[in-house]
């Protein structure tokens, strides 16, 4: 993302485990989709990308202080159903918090006993 200008903040929280080839997989595509999102949507030039090792589950939160959208859980954008679908595939969900002018976050929480080794 160097090449574009875009900044991205990590911050990792907990202790962390490891995760299935599987599991990551899934958390480095996903990530990947939503900061290919923020980039292309927002309209700012940086987002973060919080890692929290709980201890049950991995929360994953990408978030960006741009433009935001109109959040309709059952008519989801392709990119939002891929994140869904992830989750899914690994036990785990989707949160999205977002409105417009109010930036967006996404957090995808997966339990380790799917995602995890």
């Amino acid at each position: 993302m160097e090449m574009t200008g875009f900044i991205i903040h990590v911050i990792v929280d907990g202790e962390r485990k490891r995760l299935t080839s599987r599991g990551n997989v899934v958390i480095y595509r996903s990530i990947q989709e939503a900061i290919s999102n923020a980039l292309k949507y927002s309209g700012e030039n940086e987002a973060t990308i919080a890692l929290d090792f709980g201890q049950k589950e991995l929360r994953v939160t990408i978030a960006d202080a741009g433009k935001g959208f109109i959040y309709d859980p059952y008519h989801l954008g392709f990119g939002l159903l891929n994140l869904r679908e992830r989750a899914q595939s690994v036990g785990g969900t989707i949160e999205v918090e977002t409105g417009i002018g109010k930036g967006t976050r996404i957090t995808m929480i997966v339990p380790y006993k799917e995602g995890m080794s």
